[in-house]
């Protein structure tokens, strides 16, 4: 069970990373980006460029941990033979394992990362992108992207009704 929520919240982050963070994506690259989420294999999505270096290098490790869930063990001990001593491969592809499995890793790791200096140099905020809607031929909708504007203006100005 917190598997699936640990995983589940790793999703939504680079979901809302891709929506909101500032990023090199065109409006169709976004689109298609999203689309991923809805339509293919986890392993298709790791593929967006974010202009924050940290909050980058923490949705990289987080999805490579995420990752290590449907990986078999040759293929993690294969992996972890890059990183750990010759003795240690069984014993980094354990704690490789364990990670997902409550939520303590993951709140150490957020923890951890939040320590980093590069994140007092942040100051960029959210980001309102153009977001397209793919069509049938996986090419951008403009009745898609029209209809999905509209939708957000109404969320937004909702928003604001109820702040004020």
């Amino acid at each position: 069970m917190f598997r699936d929520d640990i995983e589940s919240f790793v999703y939504v982050l680079l979901h809302t990373a891709a929506r909101h963070a500032p990023n090199s994506m065109k409006p169709s690259d976004r689109a298609y980006f999203l689309s991923l989420f809805d339509y293919h294999a986890a392993a298709d999505i790791w593929v967006f460029s974010l202009v924050t270096a940290p909050f980058s290098d923490v949705l990289a490790d987080l999805f490579t941990t995420a990752g290590y869930l449907y990986q078999s063990e040759d293929s993690l001990r294969a992996e972890a033979k890059h990183y750990a001593k010759k003795g240690e491969i069984d014993q980094t592809v354990g704690e490789w394992k364990r990670r997902m499995l409550t939520h303590d890793w993951i709140e150490d790791f957020l923890d951890e990362s939040l320590q980093d200096p590069d994140w007092e140099a942040v100051t960029d905020r959210t980001v309102k992108h153009e977001l397209l809607e793919l069509a049938e031929d996986g090419r951008p909708s403009k009745k898609a992207k029209h209809e999905f504007t509209e939708y957000l203006t109404n969320v937004q100005d909702q928003r604001v009704s109820e702040n004020t």
